[in-house]
């Protein structure tokens, strides 16, 4: 049987752990606002038109990358020293590329094969260094039925001034 000590101990320490937060992942902001409340944003993107319609770049920006910590019992933001590409993608027009096929049935890689991933409802893409582009070019591709990906289109952000 367990000691009053042990439970005593065992309980505080269930209660000061929040396991619903994740503090091990870099995280990317939900918007461009959210990006700027919070101090990440660096730099906003505009789309060249996505070719067959397949989804609307609703948002895209250059923020740095952060995570959560737990600091006095409180979560907090923290920077960290590397940057991110963020797109927020919406009005998907075919079960194919829909949102929720991505990964499975298609895919975004940048010019230099660089796969683009997802978390917190955007689309993220790790930028290497610290130099902000001046444009981003990335592609889209179908993965086929032996998992080999095939290039769809492609399409253009550009820094907005």
């Amino acid at each position: 049987m367990l000691s009053f000590g042990l439970v005593c101990q065992l309980t505080l320490f269930l209660m000061s752990c929040n396991l619903e937060i994740n503090t091990t992942d870099p995280q990317a902001s939900s918007n461009i606002a959210e990006s700027k409340t919070s101090g990440f944003f660096i730099a906003q993107y505009h789309p060249s038109p996505i070719p067959d319609n397949i989804f609307v770049v609703e948002q895209a920006w250059i923020e740095t990358v952060w995570f959560n910590k737990i600091v006095s019992g409180k979560v907090v933001k923290a920077k960290s020293n590397q940057i991110q590409f963020n797109l927020k993608l919406t009005n998907f027009s075919s079960r194919d590329f829909a949102n929720d096929k991505y990964i499975l049935n298609w895919e975004m890689k940048d010019h230099e094969g660089h796969g683009v991933g997802t978390g917190n409802g955007v689309y993220i893409l790790e930028l290497k260094g610290q130099s902000i582009p001046d444009s981003i070019q990335l592609s889209i591709y179908k993965i086929g039925k032996d998992d080999a990906p095939s290039k769809v289109n492609s399409f253009e952000l550009t820094r907005q001034e």
